[in-house]
């Protein structure tokens, strides 16, 4: 999945971006060659399932929740992934009463993600509140902006909601792993393995990393024609 700062390929097929940074030099300590092979959320999880990938590189994950039964991650934390959750100004999350209709673009993020995300969040746990995946994102935006949802959760990579949107921002930090298909031990202990010698050696390489590709990330706008739809609205 293309995520700005993550991974991501440029135009002349190049790849960049901390997840690909950090595999590359799990790479120096496995005796085995990396082939990085692009899918979206879902098939990133069925292709681990069937065995035609061997690790999910940069995945949020819960151990005691359904990814759980399917999955085993890393015991090292790769990164911390930046999760936004847009309200529409209509929302009221002074009352527990009403279900919240969420949002999310089924490319960039699975179902269980955004419960991942939420689960400490205070104004939302409690609430009833049920997520709608849309396999278009130009018709998730448009149906937050005509209200329709009270709610969408967005990913990097994603465009951002600018304030004159007049919408509640929540910001989700939360930590990512690499995972494999459930028993797949002799992958998990090789990779986990790469990641002791590596983090001994360069105690602070993910924070450097981090310093170098997400830092510096800038929130994507939107173009002034965009600006002038969402107000007509």
């Amino acid at each position: 999945v293309p995520a700005p700062g993550y991974i991501q390929r440029d135009s002349r097929d190049l790849m960049s971006g901390m997840v690909y940074d950090y595999f590359e030099s799990l790479g120096t300590y496995l005796d085995k060659r990396l082939i990085y092979v692009p899918c979206t959320a879902d098939q990133c999880q069925s292709q681990l399932l069937d065995g035609t990938i061997d690790v999910w590189a940069n995945i949020l994950f819960d151990r005691n929740g359904p990814q759980g039964v399917l999955m085993d991650a890393s015991k090292h934390v790769i990164t911390k992934l930046m999760l936004t959750l847009y309200l529409n100004n209509t929302t009221d999350l002074r009352h527990r009463n009403g279900q919240l209709a969420i949002g999310f673009c089924e490319r960039y993020l699975q179902r269980e993600h955004i419960i991942v995300a939420l689960k400490d969040d205070n104004l939302i746990e409690g609430r009833d509140f049920f997520l709608l995946p849309y396999s278009d994102e130009q018709q998730l935006y448009e149906e937050f902006y005509r209200k329709t949802l009270n709610g969408i959760m967005v990913s990097p990579g994603q465009r951002r909601i600018d304030s004159f949107a007049r919408t509640l921002e929540r910001t989700y930090m939360k930590n990512t792993y690499y995972a494999v298909r459930k028993g797949n031990f002799e992958v998990l202990s090789e990779l986990d393995g790469a990641s002791d010698r590596l983090l001994s050696i360069r105690p602070t390489f993910r924070e450097r990393l981090y310093d170098k590709h997400l830092n510096s990330q800038i929130a994507v706008t939107f173009t002034a024609e965009e600006q002038e739809y969402i107000r007509n609205k």
